[in-house]
Parts: C-alpha cells; sequence; structure tokens
C-alpha cells in the first residue's frame, strides 16, 4: 500500500475526528464456506425476540472480522467518524446468556436465537476505541449466523468519554470464526525493515517482488529454490507495484515512497534496465498497476483518485476513470486512495482504502470506462488476487489479513497475524501448472501496522519482510485476466 507522505500514527493521533462516513456494509444472504464447511442456507433474518423457533446455534469460541467499521458522529458539530473493524477477536463464550466480549474488551449478555443471539435490553461497558476509553450504552445488538462459521453483527451505540465528549455510533461487520492456525509456508525472507510492495510470478515459476529497504532497493527475482537475486535497480527511495503482460513483458510503477519530488512513471524491465514508457503527473501517486489482452496499462493513482490508462506503444497515460468511489478521500490522511487492481470479465476491479470500498469498472469495446459499481463496502484491500470463480483474495494492509470477497459482495477471512500475515501488501497466483493452485503473498513485516494506535495494531514490533504461499480450494484467473 503506497502512502501520502505522512507518518501513519500522526494522522491518527492529530486528527482522531477528521474522518469520513461509511455506509454500513448490506446484509447478504448464505455463501458458499472457502473452509470447508457446508453452506447450512439458515435463515439469516435477524430474529428480535427470545423465541427460538427450533433448535439453538452454538456460537462459543473466536470471531474475527473480514469486513466492517464503527460509523457515526460526535461532538455537537456532528463530526464524521470511522473506526474500521480489524481482527482482532470477538470472543462469545457460554450459551443462556452468550458472553461477548464486544468492542475491544465490553463484555455483554447476548440472548440465544434459533439464528444467532440478540441483545435484549440496553448496556453499558467501557471500551478502548480509537478517541480512547470510552463508556458504551448499547442500545440494540444482533449477531446472525449466515453459515456455521460465518456472521454478521449490527449494533447501534451511544458513545461518551470524561470529557464530555459524546458519539452516536453503529457498528455493522461480517465475522469469521477462528479455526485456528493455518498453515501458511515461507518461500523467502528478507530483513525487518525491507518493505515489499508489487508482486508477480512468472510460468517457469520465479517470483518477482519490488522491495526498499535494508536488502537493497530495486525489482527482484527469487527463483523456485528460493534464491534472490536482483534483476534492476530503482531509483533511489522509490517502490512500485509490478505486472506480467499477456507478451511476457514485465511493467512497473515507480512512485517516490520518501522523497514527495521523487519520480513518477510506468517503465518496463529490459536487458537488466527500468526503461521509462510514461511518465505521470506531480500531483499522482501511482500505485497498483495491471493489463488486459489488448495490451493495454492501467495504473491506480492514490491521490488523485484516478485510474490511469497507457495504451500499447504510447509514450503518455491519459486519465481512463475518476471520481466517486475511486476518490481519494482527503479526510483520512495516510490511507490511500485507489491502490490495488486487476482486470477480470471484461471490467477492471480496483479498491480504495481510503474509502473502504471495492468496485469494478466496466471496459467497453471502444475500451472507454464504463459506470463505477460497488462489489463490497467495508473492507480495505490493499493489493489482490482474483481466482477462476471470480473471487478477490485481498490483502489488508497495513492490518494482517487475508480477506476472500465473492461476487455477491459477502466476505471471509482466510488468514491473520495468527498464521504468521504482518502487513500483507499484495498477492498473486500462481501461473505454472505446478503452483496454479497457490496463493502468493509479500509482506512489509508490521512496518505501518507498528506504528498503528491501539486497538487497530496487535503490536509495535518489526518482523522480517516475507513471501508466503498460502495453498487454496482455487486457481487464479487467466492472468492477466479472462
Amino acid at each position: 500500500m503506497a502512502r501520502p507522505h505522512c507518518r501513519v500514527f500522526d494522522c491518527f493521533r492529530c486528527a482522531p475526528l477528521a474522518l469520513i462516513t461509511l455506509s454500513p456494509p448490506g446484509c447478504p444472504g448464505p455463501g458458499t464456506d472457502e473452509g470447508g464447511s457446508e453452506d447450512t442456507g439458515t435463515d439469516t433474518s435477524t430474529d428480535t425476540g427470545t423465541d427460538t423457533g427450533g433448535a439453538l446455534v452454538e456460537l462459543q469460541g473466536d470471531w474475527k472480522a473480514s469486513a466492517g467499521a464503527i460509523i457515526g458522529v460526535c461532538g455537537p458539530r456532528g463530526i464524521p467518524y470511522l473506526e474500521p473493524l480489524t481482527s482482532a477477536p470477538l470472543v462469545i463464550s457460554g450459551d443462556h446468556p452468550y458472553q461477548f466480549a464486544f468492542a475491544n474488551g465490553c463484555v455483554l449478555d447476548f440472548t440465544p436465537t434459533a439464528t444467532g443471539a440478540v441483545l435484549e435490553q440496553a448496556s453499558a461497558c467501557t471500551a478502548e476505541l480509537l478517541l480512547g476509553e470510552l463508556t458504551l450504552d448499547v442500545a440494540t445488538a444482533s449477531f446472525g449466523l449466515r453459515s456455521d462459521d460465518e456472521a454478521e453483527l449490527h449494533a447501534v451505540l451511544d458513545a461518551s468519554d470524561s470529557t464530555g465528549l459524546a458519539c452516536s455510533l453503529t457498528l455493522s461487520g461480517e465475522f469469521t470464526r477462528d479455526a485456528g492456525p493455518q498453515p501458511v509456508e515461507v518461500i523467502a525472507e528478507l530483513q525487518a525493515g525491507d518493505f515489499i510492495e508489487g508482486i508477480e510470478r512468472d510460468a517457469a515459476g520465479n517470483t518477482w517482488i519490488v522491495s526498499l529497504g535494508p536488502s537493497g532497493a530495486g525489482l527482484f527475482r527469487i527463483d523456485p529454490l528460493g534464491a534472490r537475486s536482483l534483476a534492476a535497480p530503482f531509483p533511489p527511495g522509490t517502490l512500485g507495484t509490478i505486472v506480467i503482460d499477456a507478451d511476457h513483458r514485465l511493467f512497473t510503477t515507480v512512485f517516490p515512497a520518501q522523497d514527495p519530488s521523487g519520480p513518477r512513471a510506468i517503465a518496463e524491465l529490459v536487458d537488466g534496465a527500468l526503461l521509462t514508457r510514461a511518465e505521470l503527473p506531480a500531483d499522482s501517486l501511482p500505485n497498483g498497476i495491471t493489463a488486459d489482452l489488448d495490451g493495454n496499462l492501467y495504473v491506480a493513482d492514490s491521490l488523485g483518485g484516478r485510474v490511469f490508462r497507457r495504451q500499447p506503444g504510447a509514450s503518455t497515460a491519459e486519465v481512463w476513470a475518476a471520481g466517486g468511489l475511486l476518490a481519494a478521500d482527503p479526510t483520512i490522511p495516510g490511507f490511500p486512495g485507489p491502490n490495488g487492481l486487476q482486470v477480470f470479465g471484461g471490467q477492471l476491479y480496483v479498491s480504495n482504502p481510503s474509502q473502504l470500498a471495492l468496485m469494478r469498472i466496466p471496459i467497453a469495446e471502444d475500451g472507454s470506462a464504463g459506470a463505477i459499481k460497488p462489489v463490497a463496502s467495508g473492507v480495505g484491500i490493499d493489493g489482490f488476487a482474483i481466482d477462476v470463480e471470480g473471487r478477490i483474495w485481498g490483502t489488508t494492509h497495513p492490518f494482517n489479513g487475508i480477506v476472500l470477497v465473492r461476487p455477491d459482495g459477502t466476505t471471509r477471512l482466510m488468514r491473520d497475524v495468527d498464521d504468521g500475515l504482518w502487513g500483507p501488501t499484495d498477492a498473486v497466483f500462481g501461473a505454472s501448472s505446478s503452483d496454479g493452485g497457490s496463493l502468493f503473498v509479500v509482506t512489509d513485516g508490521n512496518i505501518f501496522g507498528s506504528l498503528l494506535p491501539p486497538p487497530l495494531s496487535p503490536a509495535s514490533q518489526l518482523v522480517p519482510a516475507q513471501l508466503l504461499r498460502i495453498d487454496t480450494d482455487s486457481f487464479g484467473a487467466p492472468l492477466p485476466g479472462p
């Protein structure tokens, strides 16, 4: 995730209320359980009373958010407030009633229902939110299952602190029951302090990454045995993301990670050197890059809220789409606008962490951009990969998760920090017949996560940046997309 020139911890400490208003996620119906259990087809409508109408479900365990946020307004001026939900567990114990370790420390009693549990009467507790220690008056809350290990939580909260600050908030999120540590294979390891951004795989089983830090700066190739070599240096203080197009050419973005006046460009790897193919505007922050089968390159602009397109052979890039869900909301400093992007099914999929949004843009027959359409909300995705079923496997940098987003917009947490993920920034499926079912993920070793204040960050230490492999139940879509 490329960042505007702002330290994350300064952004949250100095302006904790300078945030956006986000519409809560929808309440989609049941979906396939990628964790291996069968979809129960249970009615997910909220039960508002104690009449169960059938056998009670079992909810005990740790549930972790795959999407969602606490939103609302604070103070007499109604300042918008947003706090993204992280993978910190919502712990449920007991059975009659259930004890919910709720909102980072609150413990509330929920009454069982046939499809989940409800808070039958208003309750109060003390919790640690981004604003600090707050007293929460929970007016209503419901926890409804959509499968054995996926659920939705909705709550209405009034929050206040010792200074007299008052907020009216709602919590809306999707949760996955934690199945315990899941296998993640370490393919290669760099040093603590290295920041790995882009990743690609070629048909020979090589992994290509872009890294900046004590291990060096540039485009690196990691061979099938895990040996790393420098393929091309980057300009000092710059990073980038990469794509291998249908003609097996490797293109990269170049953006300034340390010097605001540094270069911004699209470059191609040729004979061990990066050759500039198109310079990009000084008011842009080129981030993710992808290609379609016609050879067009698409680049996300995390500052300008735009998508650039470079047509084959062109020396310039044009603004292809802008505005709406692509807008980089300036009221959340440190959270970038358009970030990762991929082509699938004749559409360009784009993530926008500053709006906690994932969207798709149809590519018209004449190559122009169609109307922007939402795919999912409440998800802060950085880079991502798409499988043959159209499911998106997204990295949640600077948080520590891999989230699966289905075509209907429902989400599932697939891996998190308990599985060894510290700051995953990008992901790609294997491109060869032997590794097509593997998802390859790069991490930053918690560089940005270590700067986040509680309750957003589980730890402050740095660990080595890594290249990881995760076995999945699917294969990657043909690259760069069908």
